[in-house]
């Protein structure tokens, strides 16, 4: 598991909605891919 994933599935698990939980993986790993 790739620290992106490990940070956003914890992130993910406090989000209770999904759309906002793949909404918070998808930025998320947008800006992982910028930096």
């Amino acid at each position: 598991m790739t620290n992106y994933e490990s940070t956003c599935s914890s992130e993910a698990k406090r989000l209770r909605n999904k759309s906002i939980k793949l909404f918070f993986c998808q930025n998320f790993k947008n800006q992982t891919q910028i930096i």
